[in-house]
């Protein structure tokens, strides 16, 4: 389905089409990835390598590799975004699709601390007080600790129980 020129987004379905559209290319960029002794993994448009033997890294040719990256792309009708390309490098904040991913998975200690404050503030002032007049606000709150939750557990549950705390004073 095509309006007006383009695909829709956002639809249940996108992840699948996208998923089939990019069949052949994850095929050959994770045949890249392997002879690199790299992983490649995709999320929606966000490619990623990544490299577990430090050493292996730093002998690559970090040029050859992006242009044989490119020449894929373009081989299976893709295109690079300009300026999006990134060498993460280990001893670095690593993000990857809005997630820290160092050692593991984690949420940016930025959008914790921010949502942690909102919790507390909720805790000391009230609810309402952190809505500004959105009827929805306990449902952003429940979902974004439900997205934590899937990320880092044990901190999303512990959220997921302040929050029925906080709603069931109410």
């Amino acid at each position: 389905v095509v309006w007006p020129g383009q695909l829709p987004q956002g639809a249940p379905t996108s992840p699948a089409l996208a998923n089939l559209a990019c069949r052949r290319l994850d095929a050959r960029l994770s045949g890249l990835a392997a002879k690199l002794g790299a992983r490649y993994t995709r999320y929606a448009d966000d490619l990623s390598f990544s490299f577990h033997d430090r050493r292996a890294a730093e002998s690559l040719e970090i040029g050859r590799v992006f242009w044989w990256i490119d020449q894929i792309l373009q081989q299976e009708g893709f295109a690079e975004h300009p300026g999006k390309r990134q060498v993460l490098r280990p001893n670095r904040r690593q993000m990857v699709t809005g997630l820290v991913v160092n050692q593991k998975p984690t949420i940016p200690r930025d959008l914790r601390r921010r949502f942690r404050a909102t919790l507390h503030n909720c805790k000391v002032h009230g609810v309402a007080s952190q809505a500004r007049d959105r009827d929805d606000f306990v449902d952003y709150l429940r979902g974004f600790a439900a997205y934590v939750q899937m990320v880092q557990p044990d901190l999303g549950a512990a959220w997921l129980a302040e929050i029925d705390g906080l709603t069931s004073a109410n």
